[in-house]
């Protein structure tokens, strides 16, 4: 890691493969903190952080707990410092469109339609997208100045909210 020696840092997941994964690949650096878990339970952060990455977490969490944590994760940077945020969406108009085209991708990547359907049945009711335009105003109401997506794929879309 480039910036390894100057930093610390936490990953957290729920997910007991995830977790063995970063533990595996991470074994030999001392920075790096893996934990099984919910993020909540480590908010509020301990010292100011210099980056948060959320990546495809919050779309699991129920809506209303999300403006608290996006509140806890912007009181947790230091001033000038970013949170990457990235979660599927709700198209305005076309998510059966969005939907259909990211089940065609998965199929030209190997994936059967027995196995898009059981990942299908098995996000249900767990699973909750929002507008792209909801998740950027409850981050600025987090109290993040700028907010820019910079990448958008189908139904998914990444921003970076700066404090």
């Amino acid at each position: 890691m480039k910036y390894g020696q100057s930093n610390n840092f936490l990953l957290v997941d729920n997910a007991p493969a995830m977790v063995e994964a970063c533990e595996k690949r991470f074994q030999a650096d001392v920075n790096v903190t893996v934990r099984q878990g919910n993020i909540w339970e480590y908010l509020p952060f301990e010292q100011k952080s210099s980056l948060v990455l959320s990546v495809l977490s919050m779309q699991f969490m129920p809506t209303s707990y999300r403006p608290w944590m996006l509140k806890q994760i912007y009181d947790g940077l230091a001033d000038g410092v970013a949170l990457i945020f990235v979660e599927k969406i709700l198209s305005e108009n076309m998510d059966d469109l969005m939907v259909d085209l990211y089940y065609e991708m998965k199929r030209e990547n190997g994936y059967t339609d027995e196995q898009i359907m059981s990942k299908r049945r098995s996000l249900e009711n767990v699973l909750s997208p929002l507008k792209a335009e909801w998740s950027v105003d409850m981050m600025r109401t987090a109290g993040f100045r700028q907010v820019d997506m910079f990448w958008r794929c189908l139904n998914f879309c990444g921003w970076i909210a700066v404090k």
